[in-house]
């Protein structure tokens, strides 16, 4: 997905969407604009310093629109979105969100809001896949938060097999198995310390992931609802924390590398975006042998 600013040809399309009756029973403003008046809030809007308007666009073709407004009183961003309604109800708009977030948080760092109208619960779930909270709520609308982060890492012991336990069951993605394992083998394992570095990942004081490092020098990673911030902040304390094992030819190469599942496609977004250099795709093979192959 591309994100970008809008500009003076997405006018027509975000109008369009903004009297689109399925988009407007969301609003808190549910009457038809004119064009005349949409034309001039769209031409205000991308002179206002403290607004900002972002287009996201798969295959040229647009799937919403993201606003951010600065409130320098409130030392906070107020972030609502619209969505192409051709595309509503196939996943895209939690994508698109925290994309849009993404591109936002990199020249502002700011605590973000939003209002969600009272029973929109497709909007409240995007957001809180993006990681937003309830922080308070009235009659006719909930406000939720995203607070900056504060990330810290911590080395799994034997005290936090319920912490990773936790992190587990909002796994996405996976590339060893699909299936959750049962508590008590889960224990086991961590308790077998498997890994030559494992780390919980924290934010504010609560995990959100973790990753490990192996003694071939692959990292996995589990974050639920990644962020470029985040995974910066992963990258760098690896980077500085940690010095790849000698290079053994054939088995161990002389550098990190981090595996991801071929369905994370997020994951693997943010880390190209950084500038890691993709280095091979692996493949699964069956492990049932074909009854037409003879011994």
């Amino acid at each position: 997905m591309l994100i970008r600013e809008a500009n003076d040809s997405d006018c027509k399309a975000i109008f369009d969407w903004r009297n689109n009756p399925s988009n407007q029973k969301m609003f808190f403003n549910n009457v038809n604009v004119s064009y005349e008046e949409h034309v001039e809030w769209f031409k205000q809007s991308l002179k206002k310093s403290s607004r900002v308007l972002y287009v996201g666009e798969i295959n040229e073709e647009r799937v919403g629109v993201c606003r951010f407004d600065y409130s320098k009183k409130h030392l906070s961003a107020e972030v609502s979105i619209n969505i192409n309604p051709n595309f509503r109800d196939k996943g895209i708009g939690k994508i698109f969100l925290i994309n849009a977030i993404d591109s936002y948080e990199a020249g502002n760092e700011t605590i973000l809001t939003a209002r969600i109208k009272i029973g929109n619960e497709a909007s409240k779930k995007i957001f809180e896949y993006a990681g937003f909270s309830e922080y308070s709520t009235d009659k006719i609308a909930i406000t939720v938060q995203r607070r900056l982060s504060q990330i810290t890492f911590k080395e799994v012991t034997s005290n936090d097999v319920d912490a990773l336990y936790e992190v587990l069951t909002k796994r996405e993605y996976s590339i060893s198995h699909n299936l959750m394992p049962a508590y008590a083998k889960h224990k086991k394992f961590v308790l077998s310390q498997p890994y030559e570095n494992w780390f919980l990942i924290n934010d504010h004081d609560s995990p959100i992931g973790a990753f490990y490092i192996k003694n071939d020098n692959s990292i996995g990673i589990n974050i639920s609802s990644p962020t470029e911030a985040i995974v910066r902040n992963l990258v760098k304390f690896i980077e500085n924390s940690f010095s790849p094992k000698a290079e053994v030819p054939s088995k161990v190469p002389p550098y990190f590398f981090i595996n991801v599942a071929k369905s994370n496609n997020r994951l693997t977004a943010i880390l190209e975006k950084m500038g890691l250099i993709p280095i091979q795709v692996s493949y699964k093979l069956s492990t049932k042998r074909s009854s037409n192959v003879q011994n």
